[in-house]
């Protein structure tokens, strides 16, 4: 599903739900995830407030990150490859709901707070509101 008409370059928005994101291409080229055919659309997300979620994850190898509620994120790109796959990168900016699970301004403690995480996303549903 191409959502790239809903994420112009600039927009800055609000990502209400939680998601579910991977590091990983190699868990992208499935076709349970992003496939290789059809219209399709990947999220290219630059956040801190990403969680590594793969040790804890029934699914390991997915090289899991979670993505918490209420993020807000700005559209820095959008490319379409021209193979039915679209490309849209964001960018984390500051939350207006700063309570739920950011480590911004928090002093790291663990090496997962010490790194930025970019994560790729696919969806095959609406975009969030």
């Amino acid at each position: 599903m191409d959502l790239s008409a809903h994420y112009p370059q600039g927009q800055i928005f609000t990502w209400w739900g939680f998601s579910a994101c991977t590091n990983s291409v190699q868990v992208l080229q499935s076709e349970q995830f992003l496939g290789k055919t059809g219209d399709r659309t990947l999220f290219n997300i630059d956040c801190e407030s990403g969680k590594n979620i793969q040790q804890h994850s029934f699914f390991p190898t997915e090289d899991e990150i979670l993505l918490v509620a209420a993020r807000k994120f700005k559209v820095v790109s959008c490319l379409d490859s021209r193979n039915g796959l679209f490309i849209i990168q964001m960018q984390e900016v500051e939350s207006d709901y700063p309570l739920l699970g950011s480590s911004r301004g928090k002093n790291a403690t663990s090496q997962e707070n010490n790194t930025r995480e970019t994560s790729s996303h696919s969806t095959s549903s609406g975009p969030p509101r």
